[in-house]
């Protein structure tokens, strides 16, 4: 089992830091980054950056997404 968390991440609509367990190729977890999550695999710091969806409209002005009304 390949696994890989993604910590330290920013999600719409979520407060505070989150974390994003993935198992071979699936998201398994998220969940904040209070919990403890257990895994064998690599760790990635986001050191805060937002997480945003594949295979969407990839022109976006990040410096106005936690300011516009």
């Amino acid at each position: 089992m390949t696994t890989l968390l993604i910590k330290n991440v920013t999600l719409k609509g979520q407060e505070g830091l989150q974390q994003i367990l993935i198992e071979d190729g699936q998201f398994k977890r998220i969940e904040s980054n209070d919990v403890e999550l257990n895994h064998n695999g690599d760790t990635i710091d986001a050191e805060g950056g937002m997480a945003v969806a594949p295979f969407c409209e990839p022109h976006i002005h990040l410096d106005t997404t936690q300011t516009a009304g």
